[in-house]
């Protein structure tokens, strides 16, 4: 076996009974991944993408890709758009609208479940590539680590093996491919660098290839390390929905870019959460993502808690019964009244600014709002908290304090209790 189709072996060997689409342009890199594919007999489609921007050019690629699947039996799914009518549509960056084209293609056939993975010939050199072009638009450790193995369903067995590798292989297996002539202009940055910079680099420093991929080796394993004890603190967020300030502040803007990306959460949000520290508890900073599955961000004593939108109050049933005597030892969980001090229905229902007690052993009233600040109530929970009320007193502020107007004593001629189920 050879090297190349050895290790797309042992790379495919981590993903037993997979069904692969293999990306194939008619290009080099692209013809050698499906050659080595169909020499190991894998189970894999093909798709070929036809920008229709060469004319001939275009048809003949497509021509290549479809004849060789013709000849082997092997399955191919085509999508042939007009990019440059696009363009004329809609302007904006050619290269950004054929990836957005190819990738919406590919994606169905992810989610169709059709295909397990999606395979792209992506090399060593491609990877080269993107570390200085990430380099050049000031990219963190996430661009600077390159491209991995495997990402949201993309595989990429091939991004050990070089392009002098891959012509080796293809030269000595007699594969056919087509070049496209477009990559020899630098109009744009890849082909820049491609073309003219790298070139030029490893001429003068024959060994900065090699340094630029243990510089990305050492992001990588950096990156891995980040992203683990991100994947901690979003388990956190998730389960709990708060992550204390000790914690927050030991996270890297890395990791704090990370986990707001994972919500939804737009990255600015980190720094209205820098402002509000300061601040008094109960500060909130509104989210404003349709996509993310939090309203807000709400600044208690020593955290963070993140307010889900699917937050809704369930009010519990009340139970109701009557009682001869008021028990020596009894909790706030439970409260006697009389039943004749009580003017209409009783009922449970959230509490609402100005709510005010009459409390037991106090002159006057309190407000609820004091009440909970009292308790040591966090306010992003505060919404949850429930009033036990007639149709004309407050009565209680359930599970932490009740008031005097209906409460039962010695002189009751009814007493009932009151619980909840």
């Amino acid at each position: 076996m050879h090297k190349l189709e050895d290790l797309v072996h042992q790379a495919t060997a981590k993903h037993s009974d997979r069904r692969y689409l293999l990306a194939v342009s008619g290009g080099l890199d692209s013809m050698v991944l499906l050659s080595i594919f169909h020499a190991l007999k894998l189970p894999f489609e093909v798709a070929h993408v036809n920008y229709q921007l060469r004319g001939l050019e275009s048809e003949n690629d497509q021509k290549l890709v479809e004849t060789f699947c013709s000849k082997n039996s092997i399955k191919i799914h085509l999508c042939r758009t007009d990019l440059k009518e696009i363009l004329n549509d809609n302007k904006g960056n050619l290269q950004q609208h054929a990836r957005r084209i190819r990738y919406d293609f590919f994606q169905k056939f992810i989610d169709d479940k059709t295909v397990d993975y999606v395979v792209t010939a992506h090399h060593q050199d491609d990877q080269v590539e993107t570390f200085w072009l990430m380099l050049s638009r000031s990219a963190g450790i996430s661009g600077l680590s390159g491209m991995d193995e495997v990402s949201n369903c993309i595989f990429r067995p091939l991004l050990s093996v070089s392009k002098k590798e891959l012509k080796n292989y293809a030269i000595e297996q007699g594969i056919e491919w087509r070049e496209d002539q477009s990559n020899q202009k630098n109009d744009y940055q890849r082909n820049l660098w491609r073309n003219k910079l790298l070139p030029y680099l490893t001429k003068e420093i024959p060994s900065i290839n090699s340094a630029v991929l243990t510089l990305m080796a050492c992001f990588k394993e950096d990156k891995a390390m980040q992203d683990k004890t991100v994947s901690s603190y979003i388990e956190q967020i998730q389960s709990t929905c708060f992550i204390n300030f000790n914690n927050y502040d030991q996270l890297s803007i890395y990791q704090l870019i990370t986990i707001f990306n994972y919500f939804n959460i737009p990255v600015l949000k980190i720094a209205e959460l820098s402002k509000i520290r300061q601040a008094q508890k109960g500060k909130i900073v509104s989210i404003d993502s349709n996509k993310s599955p939090f309203s807000s961000i709400v600044k208690e004593f020593d955290s963070f808690y993140f307010t889900k939108k699917e937050n809704s109050l369930t009010v519990p049933m009340l139970l109701i019964e009557r009682v001869d005597l008021i028990p020596a030892a009894f909790t706030k969980q439970e409260v006697f009244l009389d039943a004749q001090k009580i003017e209409g229905e009783l009922r449970l229902r959230p509490w609402i600014k100005g709510d005010r007690i009459n409390l037991v052993g106090l002159k006057g009233s309190k407000l609820v709002s004091d009440i909970l600040t009292d308790a040591k109530i966090p306010n992003s929970t505060r919404d949850k908290q429930l009033v036990l009320v007639d149709d004309k007193h407050i009565i209680a502020c359930w599970g932490h304090a009740i008031g005097r107007d209906c409460l039962a004593d010695s002189t009751t001629n009814e007493i009932i209790s009151v619980r909840t189920a």
